[in-house]
């Protein structure tokens, strides 16, 4: 990554960058540089979008992350459990993994 007048911030989007790692990475390397970090979904589900956000809450900015998707899904995994307010996920909110592994829809998956 090279300095770029007029870049003042970076969209990572994790899936496509192959985790949580290589974001990490990339969000060292952005700070090198002088750079902000947010970051943004492609389609997760609640489950992934949790885990986007905790990402999100590690990055020192004032720039809204891009974690809208979770509207486009029928039903999610986490079965209500990530509660979104006002524009805010709670992170702070006990999530019950145990209750989403018994998922009827991860259920499906398995047995495809």
């Amino acid at each position: 990554m090279k300095s770029f007048a007029g870049v003042e911030v970076v969209v990572l989007k994790p899936t496509y960058l192959g985790g949580i790692e290589k974001t990490w990475g990339w969000m060292k390397l952005a700070g090198q540089y002088g750079l902000q970090v947010t970051i943004s979904s492609t389609f997760e589900t609640d489950l992934g979008l949790y885990t986007l956000a905790q990402i999100a809450g590690c990055t020192k900015h004032q720039y809204i992350a891009g974690l809208d998707t979770l509207k486009w899904f029928k039903e999610d995994l986490l079965q209500g459990q990530l509660r979104i307010q006002k524009g805010r996920i709670h992170l702070n909110d006990k999530i019950d993994l145990a209750a989403c592994l018994k998922s009827p829809h991860l259920k499906e998956i398995a047995n495809a």
